[in-house]
């Protein structure tokens, strides 16, 4: 009888923890859930330009998942238009720990890079985001600039063209300096005012 009753003590400790592990397992799906679909919004901001909300929603779904590599390239790119360049590294740096292979971020490195006048790092960093994802807009018309920047201006308007087969409003300097597009710092949009003269006319909207 003793055996039986130590037996039962056993069944119903087994099925206890059996039933606490199914309601951590649901637990942690509703987390991975919902940090799904905040990235999911925080991503469709970010692809209008509204860095704000964007930043918003990754931040949200980073609460449920710390692992989400492009809810920090997502953060960064906030930081970056509003200039905190700090803020945008510390990001960046914790995507790349993540994923060394991420491409949005390593083209944001570059920027940063850009925008911190290291002009070879963000070379390396915008040619290796092209590599990583061959179709990238921002990728292709950061290492042009670049290049513009340091002389290389046959390599750069090519790159230049590059990027405008992928979004052709780059080529409007209205469009890179308004909130609605991605609101490149002073230093930058001159650079992209100087060269678009220099890229093929058949590469422009308009």
């Amino acid at each position: 009888m003793k055996s039986l009753s130590v037996g039962k003590t056993l069944l119903v400790g087994c099925m206890v923890l059996s039933f606490a592990g199914l309601l951590h397992a649901d637990d942690a799906w509703k987390k991975r859930e919902e940090a799904r679909k905040r990235l999911t919004r925080a991503r469709q901001a970010a692809a209008e330009y509204k860095t704000e909300k964007a930043a918003d929603e990754a931040r949200e779904a980073l609460k449920n998942d710390p692992k989400l590599v492009d809810a920090h390239v997502i953060i960064a790119m906030h930081e970056l238009r509003e200039n905190n360049l700090q803020k945008a590294e510390s990001s960046l740096r914790r995507a790349l720990e993540m994923d060394n292979y991420n491409a949005g971020a390593h083209c944001y490195l570059g920027y940063l890079h850009y925008m911190q006048g290291k002009l070879d790092d963000a070379l390396d960093e915008f040619t290796f985001s092209t590599k990583l994802d061959a179709t990238s807009p921002h990728a292709f018309a950061g290492l042009a600039l670049v290049q513009f920047r340091q002389g290389m201006k046959e390599q750069a308007a090519k790159n230049y063209e590059r990027a405008l087969t992928y979004d052709k409003r780059l080529a409007d300097p209205k469009f890179l300096a308004s909130d609605k597009g991605p609101r490149w710092p002073g230093p930058i949009l001159k650079d992209a005012e100087a060269l678009l003269p220099l890229v093929q006319k058949s590469a422009f909207p308009f």
